[in-house]
């Protein structure tokens, strides 16, 4: 019974220093309304219910205060912002692609052929008829975008792309639809019928413009 005893605690504590424990700060950068503080706080919710000793600290900014709180040396783990918002992504993690996001929208994140940030999120205000849904200069868009600072805490970095994974989770994106956005992942299970599926991702596929979430410095 103690040699029991003792493998209970021992994995205990394995699962203990598996998992980062500690605060992690988040800024959610937007300038536009319905811009996606819904859906990180319903994930930050689900990641400190899960791992009670993770904390993660979200605040709101528009893109003047954060850069200049950026320009005075602060930044937070998470960061969730449009695209322009970075010249560069120099002061972000690379990350694994992942397979469920829009390939289109996926490209946009690639700085040098390698991915930076994940897009969570896209805003699309559509005209009214659905003829006119190939005229994308009638379209205005905005994709959020999920990046994280650059760490050597393994533990860190995994579990912030756990809050990505949350983010880009089925219920999560099924969840935008009822927000009237758009999700970043193609599954038709997300909508309520196959015409809606349809009509949203072949004007995604075929016609609409994405801009890069890093456009590099004007030249």
């Amino acid at each position: 019974m103690p040699e029991l005893e003792k493998n209970i605690y021992s994995v205990r504590e394995e699962q203990k220093e598996s998992n980062f424990e500690g605060f992690l700060t988040l800024w959610h950068v937007a300038d536009y309304p319905n811009s996606g503080r819904a859906q990180l706080n319903a994930c930050i919710k689900q990641i400190e219910k899960k791992y009670l000793h993770v904390y993660i600290q979200a605040e709101t900014l528009n893109g003047k205060t954060a850069r200049d709180r950026m320009r005075k040396g602060e930044f937070p783990d998470i960061i969730s912002f449009s695209a322009g918002f970075f010249e560069d992504p120099s002061n972000l993690m690379r990350v694994m692609p992942q397979p469920a996001v829009l390939q289109k929208l996926a490209q946009t994140c690639l700085w040098k052929g390698e991915p930076y940030a994940f897009p969570f999120m896209l805003t699309a205000k559509f005209p009214g008829l659905e003829e006119e849904l190939n005229d994308a200069s009638r379209v205005v868009i905005h994709v959020q975008y999920v990046g994280f600072a650059k760490t050597e805490d393994q533990k860190k970095y995994e579990m912030c792309m756990n809050l990505a994974s949350l983010l880009l989770s089925e219920s999560m994106q099924k969840n935008l639809v009822k927000l009237n956005c758009v999700p970043v992942v193609s599954t038709p299970g997300l909508f309520e019928t196959e015409d809606d599926y349809t009509m949203v991702y072949s004007a995604i596929s075929e016609s609409l413009y994405f801009p890069p979430a890093f456009p590099g410095p004007l030249v």
